[in-house]
């Protein structure tokens, strides 16, 4: 064809190769799982005096299981609780659950205490196992 200007094999392959770069880091960066520090995350939803709730909130893939430790005032006591307590250390004010079968989503913690403590007085710490690399997550929530 005349006037215009053939593309030589050279330069058609840069330009696929090009594209073709272009496409799988898009795929790449679209696709990408939760990061580690977002695997799970909490807080606080309700706070009145001696109720708790906890909300935690479970990325995909979820973690095969989870740890959560609920610090409390030495000396409190908790009276119910949703999901039932593991162990709870009432001299340290240490409770903690061991939640396995985890799925994504929204879970919720129901603690119910014998009496009122402050919101300042509490804080959780969260710890999976990343399913993806293998390494140990920790994530701490305060009100």
């Amino acid at each position: 064809m005349k006037g215009i200007p053939m593309m030589t094999n050279v330069s058609m392959l840069k330009k696929w190769i090009c594209t073709a770069a272009v496409f799988v880091v898009f795929v790449f960066l679209s696709g990408k799982p939760a990061d580690a520090a977002d695997l799970v995350s909490g807080s606080y939803t309700s706070f009145s005096g001696n109720s708790i709730v906890l909300s935690i909130d479970i990325q995909s893939p979820p973690p095969a299981s989870l740890i959560i430790e609920q610090y409390l005032p030495p000396g409190t006591e908790i009276v119910g609780s949703e999901p039932k307590l593991k162990k709870y250390n009432i001299k340290k004010g240490e409770a903690k659950w061991l939640l396995k079968d985890v799925r994504p989503g929204k879970m919720t913690v129901k603690l119910q205490l014998a009496g009122k403590i402050a919101k300042g007085d509490v804080r959780a710490l969260l710890r999976c196992m990343d399913p993806a690399t293998g390494k140990f997550v920790e994530k701490n929530v305060t009100p």
